[in-house]
């Protein structure tokens, strides 16, 4: 029983957990290993685990996953140049999201989205990731990121403010076409 349950949830959230992943690492690679981390705590604790609340534990999981590996790479280079300068072109979206291991295809205005939401903090730009591309619900956006709803809800209001600034002032034709 266990095991069909599991497949079922693997197979619901696989792809939602990899679409954080990469958007949180920019790397594939490290979203795919971080997918694999995270389905296997599933199973490590799939008795505490409520079932009802699965994509949020998973989320949260990913996100705990996701700072691990992004502050290795810090720590790694503050020692090394080239992990830097390498860590610095990954993040140029032309370069990030045009990778074939990516299955979909990014269009100049989703690049310069992307581009803005990297203006954005770390916080803001996972809530508006998470409620916008993820779909989720201020609540379990709450539970993921260990706020209250308000706190959400404000981010989201001040995140999606910010975002228009940068696009007006940067990209003035994606806001001129909305």
């Amino acid at each position: 029983m266990k095991k069909r349950q599991f497949q079922k949830l693997l197979q619901a959230h696989k792809d939602r957990v990899f679409g954080y992943a990469v958007y949180l690492l920019k790397n594939p690679e490290d979203a795919e290993d971080v997918v694999q981390e995270v389905f296997v705590k599933l199973w490590d604790h799939w008795e505490s685990v409520d079932k009802k609340r699965a994509a949020a534990w998973l989320m949260k999981v990913t996100r705990h996953q996701c700072m691990d590996i992004l502050r290795r790479k810090q720590m790694q280079g503050r020692h090394a140049d080239s992990v830097l300068e390498n860590d610095m072109a990954s993040r140029d979206p032309e370069n990030v999201f045009l990778n074939p291991a990516v299955s979909c295809e990014w269009t100049e205005t989703q690049l310069q989205l992307m581009a803005a939401m990297d203006q954005l903090t770390e916080k803001t730009r996972q809530i508006l990731i998470l409620h916008y591309f993820q779909g989720f619900r201020y609540q379990t956006i709450g539970d993921i990121m260990d706020l209250n709803i308000s706190a959400v809800k404000t981010a989201v209001h001040r995140g999606k403010q910010k975002l228009k600034n940068v696009l007006t002032a940067q990209y003035p034709e994606i806001v001129e076409s909305l």
